[in-house]
């Protein structure tokens, strides 16, 4: 399998197939993709994503960020929203963009990475994205 993907419109997409995982396992290539901004994806990305087996995504922008017609997401490819940040948030935007990010978050706001985690983990199979999309996509 490939790591890069190419899904005409979305400029950084990945397969996580392969990467470490916990006790010596490694993550199963198809099962989770990360990738930038689904609201660029033209009608033959979409395609490109729909025949990676995309069957949900997870998109963890805050509300306002989103910009997508959903006129070219195939028929049948869910969304589900969780975002990981908010605008109410103490030190909003004090980190994003920046390898901080991260711990900052999982100190201050653990539950919701853990509810996005969840729903990765019960999407028949799964996968996250960048700071671009931070969507996460399935796949049946």
């Amino acid at each position: 399998m490939r790591r890069d993907l190419v899904w005409d419109g979305c400029h950084n997409v990945r397969d996580l197939g392969g990467l470490r995982a916990a006790g010596g396992r490694r993550t199963r290539w198809g099962a989770v993709v990360r990738s930038d901004t689904p609201d660029r994806l033209t009608a033959s990305g979409w395609a490109a994503a729909a025949a990676h087996g995309v069957r949900t995504i997870v998109d963890l922008r805050i509300p306002g960020e989103h910009h997508a017609d959903p006129g070219h997401r195939p028929p049948g490819m869910t969304v589900v929203s969780l975002p990981l940040d908010s605008r109410d948030d103490p030190g909003h935007g004090r980190y994003n963009g920046t390898p901080f990010y991260l711990r900052h978050h999982l100190d201050s706001l653990p539950h919701r990475s853990a509810r996005v985690l969840r729903a990765i983990a019960q999407a028949p199979l799964a996968g996250c994205s960048c700071t671009a999309w931070r969507a996460a996509t399935a796949r049946a």
